[in-house]
């Protein structure tokens, strides 16, 4: 840990920065800075990003739908489900070949510039379809108090009225409870507070050094909160700002 921490210190001495001018990205920054391999680092992070940022949505919005994604393509957007007739991150479906939301999730693609094979042309296809198709579902899941209960409406109604799944109603349910357990994770979560205990301590700088080193791997809202300096990445740099953290 000694030696990544004097590596990032040599480096920041060499280029002539000092530690106290680093500052953080703004809001604006943080959209145009998302990129792929974000994306392939953590998908679950990155829909949050998108979600909360680009759609400008609520915590508890965003939990509501991530519970859902999570239920329908563990955040992959590669996924293929219902024997080949449904893919990617909400499981758009083809009653028949040519015909449904897959298809229109690639001609929405094909016609706005985006690969219908990506995370991204995914998310503003997602974006389209609840701005243009469900209106009055987004405006539900839209006004929904930003608190645990709040995750829960979102999830269920994002459930039983966009997805639309067999027995909705009960897995409505199953993805309100689990939208509860994203919101705990995401709300007024500290940067560096990556072991979500509500402290910043060397457990959150041992998980940090871990994940670098490829011994573990954070996602989700651990992720955020180890990206000490938004640029969506965890790496020597964050490891020099966590530490300075805890010792100030």
């Amino acid at each position: 840990m000694k030696r990544i921490i004097c590596i990032c210190l040599i480096f920041i001495l060499i280029s002539g920065i000092s530690v106290s001018a680093i500052t953080f990205s703004s809001a604006e920054e943080n959209v145009v800075a998302r990129n792929e391999d974000f994306a392939k680092s953590s998908p679950e992070a990155y829909i949050y990003v998108f979600l909360t940022q680009e759609m400008e949505l609520s915590t508890a919005t965003a939990c509501g739908i991530l519970a859902n994604i999570q239920a329908e393509s563990n955040f992959d957007h590669t996924a293929v489900g219902d024997e080949g007739k449904s893919y990617g991150i909400c499981q758009w479906h083809d009653p028949r070949e040519g015909v449904g939301r897959w298809t229109a999730l690639k001609e929405f693609c094909d016609k706005n510039g985006y690969d219908w094979e990506t995370l991204d042309g995914q998310l503003y296809f997602l974006h389209h379809e609840l701005s243009t198709l469900y209106p009055n579902t987004f405006r539900m899941i839209k006004n929904v108090t930003n608190d645990a209960e709040g995750a829960y409406s979102a999830a269920y109604d994002f459930c039983v009225y966009y997805e639309k799944p067999a027995n909705p109603e009960s897995k409505g349910i199953f993805r309100g409870n689990n939208a509860k357990v994203h919101f705990e994770k995401y709300h007024n979560r500290k940067k560096g507070d990556i072991s979500g205990d509500k402290s910043v301590n060397g457990m959150d700088l041992l998980l940090m050094k871990k994940h670098i080193l490829g011994i573990i791997k954070l996602t989700g809202a651990d992720y955020l909160s180890a990206d000490m300096n938004d640029d969506f990445k965890i790496n020597g740099m964050d490891l020099l700002l966590l530490k300075k953290m805890i010792l100030s």
